[in-house]
């Protein structure tokens, strides 16, 4: 594999990192806006958290991988095992974050995880001990949950603006996530339909044009967490800044309710002493 290809790899999955261990910890909460809907419940955010280290992990295993190839100067066995996993789970992790967020199904999210745990390990075990490469169908199942989230968005926004909703940042939310989602399918189609055709052609697909398709898929699924990531950030820097003007205000009506007290205290000395 070319050393520019490995060193994308590395920076790709070094930024997956970076966004999924903020997200992790919003996932991990319990949230306060709705506490009780079915989206929230215990089990999804245990999952949530599970998933989100597997995740963690994968993308560690990815730097490993192509740190290894370029120290070796010789592509790694296992390369191509982990770098489709770690594709998958970001497919799964997203779809279920997304069906979390925004939608209240209480065995929606679960069935993602159980469906993707099994393919994982499946495609796994295969490009381990076989040997190969994804296929297209690899990448054309993988656009399916992809599709599934941005239709999802798009309906959801759609329904906000017929209702008039009065939540501009929600439907900016769901804008970018059906944008985000659309181009993560988009590069999985476009992928699937590169391998597709050199099938049919009867032309064996060259493994660096594969590793392409990968990279891209790979960095295309950066932009859903993105999102929920520049969201997340933006609740907690507007919860922490209404909270720090609370505080001065409770402190500065307490310090001039002091000042009154003792102002009412000077005086009625003051008439005392006449």
């Amino acid at each position: 594999m070319e050393r520019a290809l490995l060193v994308g790899f590395i920076s790709c999955s070094s930024c997956g990192i970076l966004l999924s261990i903020p997200l992790l910890y919003l996932d991990s909460r319990k949230s306060k806006s709705a506490p009780t809907t079915a989206s929230d419940s215990r089990l999804e955010r245990y999952l949530a958290v599970i998933f989100g280290l597997m995740q963690i992990g994968l993308l560690a295993a990815v730097d490993v991988a192509a740190a290894e190839s370029l120290h070796k100067s010789q592509q790694v066995r296992w390369m191509e095992a982990v770098c489709s996993s770690t594709l998958q789970i970001y497919a799964g992790v997203n779809s279920a974050r997304v069906l979390r967020r925004l939608l209240v199904l209480p065995w929606a999210t679960p069935l993602v995880y159980v469906v993707f745990t099994v393919s994982i390990v499946l495609n796994f075990v295969y490009l381990t001990i076989e040997g190969g490469s994804s296929d297209y169908w690899f990448f054309f199942n993988l656009a399916v949950p992809s599709l599934l989230s941005s239709t999802i968005s798009s309906w959801l926004a759609y329904q906000h603006k017929i209702a008039r909703g009065d939540n501009p940042k929600f439907l900016r939310l769901l804008i970018l996530l059906a944008i985000s989602n659309a181009i993560s399918a988009l590069s999985q189609f476009f992928g699937a339909m590169i391998i597709y055709r050199s099938v049919l052609t009867g032309r064996e697909i060259t493994s660096k044009t594969h590793y392409v398709i990968l990279l891209t898929c790979t960095s295309t699924h950066l932009l859903c967490p993105l999102v929920f990531c520049v969201s997340g950030a933006r609740r907690s820097m507007k919860r922490a800044w209404t909270q720090m003007r609370s505080r001065h205000f409770t402190d500065t009506t307490t310090e001039g309710a002091i000042r009154l007290d003792s102002l009412g205290e000077a005086g009625s000395i003051h008439d005392e002493s006449i």
